[in-house]
């Protein structure tokens, strides 16, 4: 069963924090990653295969790139896609 918090979060930039919790490549439960960065970020979890959204807000193009399993121009798209109301 899915579950999420009905508390939508912005961007590092917009909230004044960078600080990522938990640490990257830490063991987490979580079934989808959701991220704005394709090269750090993006394309490792399509290589290992876990399931990924893009947020890709500045319209970046794939160019030959892999696509992740959905695009959206912002957070707030990503938690509508995943049933958040």
């Amino acid at each position: 069963m899915a579950s999420w918090s009905s508390a939508l979060t912005e961007a590092p930039s917009e909230i004044g924090s960078s600080d990522t919790l938990p640490a990257r490549w830490a063991v987490i439960s979580f079934s989808i990653f959701i991220a704005s960065g394709y090269d750090a970020d993006i394309a490792p979890c399509i290589k290992r295969k876990v399931p990924v959204i893009w947020v890709n807000r500045h319209g970046e193009k794939l160019e030959g790139r892999k696509a992740p399993d959905a695009t959206v121009k912002n957070f707030r798209e990503a938690a509508a896609k995943l049933g958040a109301k």
